[in-house]
């Protein structure tokens, strides 16, 4: 893991066609949803762009989207919680398609420095 300084400045962010998304963007997208499991997922990701890290791991462990997987990763790498991130690693972690559909990326943010979040980066950060 990394420093907990280095901690402190990395974000998740969440994009499409290029633009940050924004809580107001998943709020629309939760009013308009039926499914509870893609509901409970937009939640994690709205509580997500807050930087509510740790409730919106909650919503992540309790939705059964395909990319919930992901994001767990990602949000347990952020707080520093080993024991959480060795639970849900996979050297072959396949991504689902939720976000595809929803057309949405995934960045991690370090200060100027920004990576999209691919299966080579989840990858590194298991080595970090």
């Amino acid at each position: 893991m990394l420093e907990i300084k280095d901690l402190r400045r990395l974000k998740i962010v969440f994009k499409k066609d290029g633009k940050i998304l924004d809580r107001a963007f998943f709020d629309r997208l939760i009013e308009n949803t039926e499914d509870k499991d893609l509901n409970n997922f937009l939640i994690g990701c709205r509580h997500t762009v807050e930087r509510h890290y740790t409730e919106a791991l909650k919503w992540f462990l309790i939705s059964g989207c395909d990319d919930s997987r992901v994001l767990i990763i990602l949000l347990s790498y952020k707080l520093g919680d080993d024991f959480l991130f060795d639970e849900y690693y996979e050297e072959d972690l396949d991504f689902g398609e939720t976000l595809k559909k929803l057309g949405i990326e995934v960045y991690l943010q370090t200060g100027e420095d920004e990576y999209r979040v691919d299966k080579d980066l989840i990858r590194e950060l298991n080595k970090i």
